[in-house]
């Protein structure tokens, strides 16, 4: 029986984590020095399609579920925008996510995968896919496998 984290651990993978009904992000075009955001959103070079986020995910048959302007280079959004409008004229970049359905992704719930099959003994791993996210087995022992307490 599979059960949601707790004792610690987020109710929900994190943004990192490739969720998302979209292609992977080696068919996106135009993405800004790799910079990919997880839940199928990315930094892309925006300017050859007016920056506008619409116009960016229609050029590979997907539909604009965000777009954003980002702070420096990275992830971290600056302003929100509209699909269907310019963001940050003159900036050379922007965030877009971008979606078959145009519907945003939806962020998974870890799912166990402890080494004894068990999540109700209190030294419980939760993993995001095939990548270990949490654990409630003490900070030391999160922080060593690569995850959060």
């Amino acid at each position: 029986d599979e059960q949601a984290p707790t004792d610690g651990c987020d109710d929900l993978c994190d943004e990192e984590a490739p969720m998302g009904d979209c292609d992977d992000f080696s068919q996106w075009p135009n993405v800004d020095n790799g910079v990919t955001c997880g839940s199928c959103k990315a930094l892309v070079e925006a300017e050859e399609f007016g920056n506008v986020c619409a116009t960016y995910c229609e050029s590979f048959g997907h539909k604009c579920a965000a777009a954003q302007e980002e702070t420096d280079e990275d992830c971290e959004v600056a302003e929100e925008g509209s699909c269907d409008k310019p963001i940050a004229l003159g900036s050379s970049d922007i965030l877009c996510t971008c979606t078959r359905t145009g519907e945003m992704p939806q962020q998974a719930i870890p799912e166990c995968c402890d080494g004894d099959g068990s999540c109700d003994d209190g030294d419980d791993d939760y993993c995001c896919g095939e990548k270990f996210y949490c654990s409630n087995d003490g900070a030391d022992y999160a922080a060593g496998m690569g995850g959060i307490l």
